[in-house]
């Protein structure tokens, strides 16, 4: 995978078209906020020789179509994986199950996943990453999560990322 990043879009294109008749892909698009007409015709021989998903936090609703994206029609009736963050309730049990399994202490634990909840507003991803820092360390100081200093080191993580 992390030599893929470095290909551009014709080594990209000649690989995965060498490996269609040897495998089967399922393949996962994210984030098409702005789709060319290269890619396009890129995906459309993907649609008709594997399965393609999309998954987008925008509509996906027919009518919104042309604000998606710019996919080709074809392309747009690809099935959809939408993600929605978490209702309270779920969030809260996704934050127990991990706490639980975790070496971290605090203080008080339903406060600790109130401030998270209000901070992610129920984003598993987010939830998850926040959970994964902490056990790094460092971050609990008399009973409490300092949850100021985890958000800045989950974005400098973010970015060095990229």
């Amino acid at each position: 995978p992390y030599q893929l990043k470095s290909l551009n879009l014709d080594e990209l294109k000649k690989a995965i078209y060498n490996c269609l008749p040897k495998r089967n892909f399922c393949i996962i698009l994210d984030h098409l906020e702005n789709v060319t007409p290269k890619v396009n015709s890129f995906l459309r021989v993907l649609y008709e020789k594997t399965v393609l998903i999309t998954a987008s936090r925008q509509s996906w609703e027919i009518r919104d179509m042309n604000s998606s994206g710019r996919l080709e029609y074809c392309l747009y009736l690809a099935p959809k994986l939408r993600m929605e963050n978490l209702p309270p309730k779920d969030a809260f049990l996704l934050m127990q199950n991990i706490f639980h399994k975790s070496p971290l202490k605090v203080h008080n634990p339903r406060e600790l996943f109130a401030r998270v909840y209000h901070i992610t507003r129920g984003n598993p991803g987010m939830i998850t990453d926040i959970f994964r820092i902490a056990e790094g360390g460092g971050y609990i100081s008399g009973g409490n999560l300092n949850l100021d200093l985890l958000l800045i080191d989950r974005k400098i993580e973010n970015l060095e990322n990229r």
